[in-house]
C-alpha cells in the first residue's frame, strides 16, 4: 500500500470516526433535550394531578353542604292571594244601599269576587229567594245607619185597647202592684187589678191631699225644688218625680253672713232636708238643686221603701217589695244580644235612664226601661206591654242580610289584619256597645290609630291604639291591626312564575321561557277575565281548545254556554288580568311549561302573592338570564366542573407526551432506568383512575334532570397512587438517572 492508499485510508477512518463523533453529539444534546423535557412533564403531571384532586374535592364538599344546609331552591307560580280565603263579620247593618250589585252567588263566591273586583267589604243578601252578592269599599257609608235587630217578645199584656189607639194610657206602678191605666183613671190591666184599683184611688186622694208643696223650675236640665224655711230641725217635702238625686247646697243665697249647712236625703216619695250645723229650723227661703239620675240598679233604700218593677239583666220581668217578689212575667225563655240603644243611660224612650220604675213612676205610650246590659226591653206602646230580646236581623253562620239589612264582612288582610284569639298590652281610648264595623270606622277617623283591641263579653269593648306593644294570645279579643296598604293591591303578582336559589334570591322567569301547552286547561266556572281578545267564535269548548292551540300566543278563553260565544285571548288573560264574577259564562287558562335549563325542575310550587312581595320588599328579585340560566348545586359546582374538565384534558396531554418521548428514548437505544420506567407506569394508571371517574362523572350528568347533582351519590373520584406517585418523582431528582449505549460502540482516532 503507497503512501497515497494509506492516507486515504487514514482520511476515510478520521471521517468515518468524525461521523461517530457527530452522530454521538447529535443523540447526546437529543438525549438531552428529551430529558429536560421528561422532567418538566413529571412535574407538570404532579401538579396538576394534585390540583385535580383539590378541585374534586371542592366539588364534593359543596354538594355535601348543599344536601345538608336548608335548601331554598325551587320553582315557584303565583297563583292564590293571600287575602280573600277568610273574612271578619263585623256586624249587622240597616240596608243603605250603598253596595254595588255583582249577581246572585254563594257566600264564598261573592267573597271571591269582593276581591277579584278589589273591594273589601261584602254582603249577600237574601232577596226574592235569591242570594245576591254586594261589594264596596267605603265602611262609613254601609255602617251610618246602625245596627238592624230582630226583636222577639218574650211576654206581652193582654190587648187592652178595646176602642181608640192607646195614646192616652199610662202604666204605673203603685203600692203593691203595677197597672195599665186610660185617661179615666180606670185599671185597664194589672197583675192584680181589685187591689190595683184601689192602690189607685187611694193615690189620687194622697195627692190631693199634699197639694203642690213641693215646685219644680228647670234650667239647662237641672231641676229647682223649692224648701222654703222650717221651725224644726228636718223638713219633709213630698217628690213628684223620685228619679233624681238633689244636691244639699242652696242655690240662693238671700243673705250673706247665712252659712246654715244641710242634708238632703230621698225616703221613699218624700225629700228629707236637714239643718245639721245647728239643732234647729232656718227662716231662710232654702232652695236646692237636683238632676235626674243616669242609670243603675235599685239602691237598697229603695228596695226596702219602694215596691219596683224591675227587667233584670236575664230577661226577668219583676215586681217587688223589698226582699219580697210579688209577680214575675211568665216569658219565654230567649237568648238575646246587647242592643247599644237599649243600655239605660243611651235609650231614648228610657226617661228613668235605669232597668226599673218605681212606685208612683210611670210610662207614657211609646215610652220603655231596659235591662242594664241592653239586652232585654220592656216598652209600652199601643195600651199593651211588651218584654223584647233581640237577634241579628242576619242569619245563618254566615250572617246573610235582607233587603232591610246588610250583613256586612270585611276580606281578612284587607283594610285590617284581623287577629282572632289575640290582644295587646299597647294602652288606648276605650269605647263601650259598639259593633266591630263601627270599632273600625273609629279608627279609620284617627289617622294616630294603628289599630283596634275588639272584645265581646257581657258587652262589647273597642280600644282604639296609638300604640300596639306587645301581642298576647287572649281567646275573648280580637285585634284589628290597620294595614298601611290594602292587600288587594297585591293580586298583581299573580301569575308571575320564578326560581328561587341556594342563595334565597328569586329570579322571575321571563315570558320567553314559558311555554303555553296543548294538554292542559283550568276551568273557572260563572267567571270572565279581562284581557286582550284576539279572536271571537262560535262553539263549543273543545272547538274553542283547539283554535287556542293554533295560536301560540293564545292564554285562553271565555266560554258563554247559552250563546256559544267564545273569545280567544292572549297572554293578558287571568292571572295577568282581573276575573269576576259572570252568570253563565266559563273562563278557560291555558296551562304552560317551563323552558328552563335541564338541571332545573320542571314542576313548581303553588304560593300566595305575599310570599313574592316579600322578596320584592327586600329587593330580592332578579331576572333569569336565558342563556347562563342554571339551578340547584350546579351553579355551586359549575365553574369547578369546567376547571376539572380543564385539569383533566391537561394530565391526558403530559401522559400522551411522557409515551412519546419513552418511543424516542427506545429508538436512540437508550437503557431507561427501571425507576423511571415504574414512575411512567405509575403516571398511567394514576391517569386510568382519573379518567374511570371523570367517565362517572359524565354518566351522571347525563341523567341530571333537575337541581344539579342534587339526588345523587356522591361522584367518586378517588386516585389511590397519587402519594406514591409523588413521592416517587419526589426522590428521583428528576434527573431520572437514563443511561443509554450507541449500537456499535464509541470508536476514538489514535495516532500509532
Amino acid at each position: 500500500m503507497n503512501n497515497s492508499q494509506a492516507l486515504m485510508q487514514s482520511l476515510q477512518l478520521l471521517k468515518k470516526n468524525k461521523e461517530h463523533v457527530d452522530k454521538y453529539d447529535k443523540n447526546r444534546l437529543q438525549i438531552d433535550s428529551l430529558t429536560k423535557e421528561l422532567d418538566k412533564l413529571a412535574i407538570d403531571f404532579v401538579n396538576d394531578y394534585q390540583l385535580y384532586n383539590k378541585t374534586k374535592d371542592i366539588i364534593q364538599a359543596k354538594m355535601t353542604s348543599f344536601s345538608e344546609e336548608p335548601n331554598y331552591s325551587k320553582q315557584i307560580l303565583v297563583n292564590s292571594p293571600s287575602v280573600g280565603t277568610n273574612s271578619t263579620f263585623l256586624g249587622c247593618y240597616k240596608n243603605t244601599n250603598s253596595m254595588e250589585y255583582t249577581g246572585s252567588m254563594s257566600f264564598d263566591r261573592c267573597r271571591e269576587n269582593a276581591f277579584d273586583l278589589q273591594k273589601p267589604f261584602f254582603s249577600v243578601q237574601s232577596e226574592d229567594g235569591k242570594d245576591n252578592c254586594y261589594i264596596g269599599d267605603n265602611l262609613q257609608n254601609v255602617i251610618k245607619d246602625g245596627l238592624q235587630y230582630n226583636f222577639i217578645p218574650m211576654w206581652q199584656s193582654l190587648d187592652t185597647i178595646i176602642k181608640g189607639t192607646g195614646e192616652t194610657y199610662q202604666l204605673k206602678v203603685l203600692d203593691t202592684t203595677f197597672a195599665i191605666i186610660d185617661e179615666n183613671q180606670n185599671v185597664i190591666y194589672s197583675n192584680d187589678i181589685n187591689s190595683a184599683g184601689n192602690e189607685l184611688k187611694l193615690e189620687i186622694q194622697n195627692k190631693k191631699k199634699k197639694g203642690t208643696e213641693a215646685k219644680k223650675t228647670s234650667s239647662k236640665g237641672k231641676s229647682r225644688i223649692t224648701v222654703g224655711s222650717s221651725k224644726s230641725k228636718t223638713k219633709i217635702i213630698p217628690l213628684l218625680d223620685k228619679n233624681v238625686t238633689v244636691s244639699s247646697k242652696p242655690v240662693n243665697s238671700q243673705n250673706r253672713g247665712w252659712s246654715d249647712r244641710f242634708e238632703a236625703k230621698i225616703i221613699g216619695d218624700n225629700l228629707h232636708v236637714t239643718r245639721v250645723d245647728a239643732p234647729q229650723g232656718w227662716g231662710q227661703n232654702l232652695i236646692l238643686e237636683s238632676k235626674q239620675k243616669e242609670s243603675g240598679e235599685a239602691t237598697e233604700d229603695e228596695s226596702k221603701s219602694n215596691t219596683l218593677l224591675i227587667i233584670s239583666n236575664d230577661g226577668n220581668l219583676i215586681l217587688k217589695k223589698g226582699e219580697d217578689i210579688l209577680w214575675t212575667a211568665n216569658r219565654n225563655d230567649t237568648n238575646s244580644i246587647v242592643v247599644d240603644e237599649w243600655i239605660p243611660v243611651n235609650n231614648p224612650t228610657n226617661k228613668y235612664k235605669r232597668a226599673y220604675m218605681r212606685t208612683g213612676e210611670f210610662l207614657d205610650p211609646q215610652e220603655s226601661i231596659s235591662s242594664q246590659n241592653g239586652m232585654y226591653k220592656m216598652e209600652f206602646a199601643n195600651g199593651a206591654l211588651r218584654l223584647l230580646a233581640a237577634t241579628r236581623s242576619c242569619v245563618d253562620n254566615n250572617q246573610i242580610g235582607n233587603k232591610e239589612s246588610v250583613g256586612l264582612h270585611m276580606i281578612n288582610n284587607s283594610n285590617y289584619d284581623v287577629r282572632k284569639g289575640n290582644s295587646s298590652s299597647g294602652a288606648g281610648e276605650t269605647q263601650f256597645n259598639i259593633s266591630k264595623g263601627d270599632c273600625m270606622n273609629e279608627c279609620d277617623k284617627d289617622d294616630k290609630c294603628l289599630g283596634a283591641e275588639y272584645k265581646m263579653d257581657k258587652t262589647s269593648t273597642c280600644i282604639l291604639k296609638s300604640d300596639i306593644g306587645t301581642i298576647y294570645e287572649d281567646e275573648k279579643s280580637s285585634l284589628l291591626l290597620k294595614n298601611d296598604e290594602n292587600m288587594l293591591d297585591d293580586s298583581i303578582y299573580l301569575g308571575k312564575i320564578g326560581y328561587i336559589d341556594e342563595n334565597d334570591t328569586l329570579h322571575e322567569y321571563p315570558k320567553s321561557m314559558i311555554k303555553y301547552t296543548d294538554e292542559m286547561y283550568n276551568s273557572y266556572e260563572n267567571t270572565t277575565s279581562g284581557g286582550k281578545t284576539i279572536q271571537t267564535m262560535n262553539g263549543n269548548v273543545e272547538q274553542a281548545i283547539l283554535a287556542c292551540n293554533k295560536l301560540s300566543i293564545c292564554g285562553g278563553f271565555t266560554h258563554n254556554i247559552e250563546t256559544n260565544t267564545i273569545e280567544l285571548k292572549d297572554n293578558t288573560i287571568y292571572p295577568a288580568s282581573q276575573k269576576k264574577f259572570e252568570n253563565s259564562t266559563s273562563l278557560y287558562t291555558r296551562g304552560f311549561i317551563l323552558n328552563n335549563h335541564n338541571s332545573c325542575d320542571k314542576t313548581y310550587e303553588i304560593v300566595k302573592t305575599d310570599f313574592w312581595k316579600n322578596y320584592d320588599v327586600l329587593n330580592k328579585i332578579t331576572m333569569v338570564n336565558e342563556k347562563t340560566h342554571k339551578c340547584g348545586v350546579a351553579n355551586l359546582i359549575d365553574v369547578d366542573l369546567a376547571e376539572l374538565k380543564r385539569i383533566y384534558e391537561r394530565l391526558n396531554t403530559h401522559t400522551a407526551s411522557v409515551e412519546r418521548i419513552f418511543q424516542s428514548l427506545n429508538k436512540l437505544n437508550v437503557n431507561v432506568d427501571h425507576n423511571v420506567n415504574n414512575i411512567q407506569k405509575e403516571m398511567k394508571q394514576s391517569l386510568g383512575e382519573v379518567r374511570t371517574s371523570t367517565s362517572k362523572m359524565e354518566d351522571k350528568n347525563k341523567s341530571i334532570k333537575k337541581e344539579g347533582f342534587t339526588g345523587f351519590d356522591h361522584i367518586s373520584m378517588e386516585c389511590n397512587s397519587v402519594n406514591t406517585l409523588t413521592k416517587r418523582i419526589d426522590t428521583t431528582a428528576l434527573s431520572l438517572s437514563i443511561a443509554f449505549l450507541l449500537i456499535g460502540g464509541l470508536f476514538l482516532y489514535s495516532r500509532k
